[in-house]
Formats: structure tokens, sequence, C-alpha cells
């Protein structure tokens, strides 16, 4: 994990000017989550505002359209199996297995909408199985260190497929194909 700031350990001063010396270790725990909160803040504004969204009118488009392509080749999945843990499970597998084989940027997003779609489309196990293979995903990327903004985004991009399948919706209306679609900053408002 990255750290949040460094103490000189002889002034036991950090590098804000913070005087740690007579800190407990309620302070210090008070002051960690400060420091994280204000991290965070700066990851979400730095995500939500990359600079190929000014620079170039069309990123993200190529993305969309290969993910269109793919999608016009793509087949649902054949299962037919509503209920148990497997079939949801291969869902998720699958998804990640063709975000990797595709390799493109920006697709990160969709490819997690499409596996919890999926997933949730079998049912109530289904949507179980996702959240759970989800929640596992998103907190092993918050503990290895991932960009808290990177995992709200993926987050949302759960929620859409599992509110997609709920609500009977396809694919395409569920899970847009164009990253910019996933970077709306209301969607994150809700953090602080």
């Amino acid at each position: 994990m990255t750290k949040l700031y460094e103490i000189n350990p002889t002034t036991m001063v950090d590098e804000f000017d913070v005087d740690h010396s007579k800190f407990s270790l309620r302070d210090e725990i008070e002051y960690n989550f400060k420091r994280a909160k204000e991290r965070s803040k700066q990851e979400i504004n730095n995500y939500l505002t990359p600079a190929e969204v000014y620079t170039s009118s069309d990123w993200g488009e190529k993305t969309a359209q290969q993910l269109n392509n793919y999608l016009d080749n793509y087949h649902e999945y054949p299962g037919t199996t509503r209920t148990g843990i497997l079939a949801p499970t291969k869902d998720m597998l699958r998804n990640y297995q063709d975000l990797r084989k595709t390799g493109l940027v920006g697709a990160d997003n969709f490819f997690h909408c499409k596996a919890n779609y999926e997933a949730a489309k079998r049912g109530l196990w289904g949507q179980t199985v996702g959240k759970a293979i989800s929640t596992g995903r998103e907190l092993w990327g918050i503990a290895s260190g991932d960009p808290l903004a990177d995992v709200r985004k993926d987050w949302h991009a759960n929620q859409r497929g599992w509110n997609g399948a709920r609500n009977g919706l396809s694919l395409r209306q569920s899970c847009p194909t164009n990253p910019k679609s996933y970077v709306n900053p209301d969607d994150y408002e809700d953090i602080y």
C-alpha cells in the first residue's frame, strides 16, 4: 500500500508540517483517515477529468466501436441454468478472460457491467454470486492499493449490470460500450 505521508523520524514532523510527537493513537488514526479522505477526493477528481477527455473529442470512440463489433459477433452464452453457483461463476470468469483477450483501453467497466448482467440474468443465485465475486474483487483492489476512484467506478458498472438484468433491459441498454458513459461525476457526489 502507498504511504499517506512521510514523517521525519528526528523531528516527528510530516511533509505537511504537522508535528506528530504529541499525537495519541486516536490522533494518529483520525489524522490518517483525514489524509486518506483528501487523497481519495484527489484521485476521484483526477479520474473524472482525464486529460484525454478534453484533448480529444473522440476519446472512447475507438473502444466503443470495437466493443460494438464484439457485441455484433457475440452470442449469449447458451447456458440455461438459473440456479446454483457454477454457471454465474463461469459468466464472471468468461468475461474476465474476454476483457484480457480484447485488450481494449477503457473496456474494463463494460466487462464489469456485462459479467454482472449475465450472472444476474440467471436469477437470485446468479446475482448473489455476481455480487460476492465483485465485492471480493473490489475489496482485493482496495487492499492491494487500487485507486479508490477505480474501485468506485467498477462498483457503479457492476450495479448497472445488476439493475439492467433485474429490470429486464437488454445487454446493450444496460452496459454502454463507450467508456465516457461510465465517467459521470454525479455518480460520485455521494462519496463525501
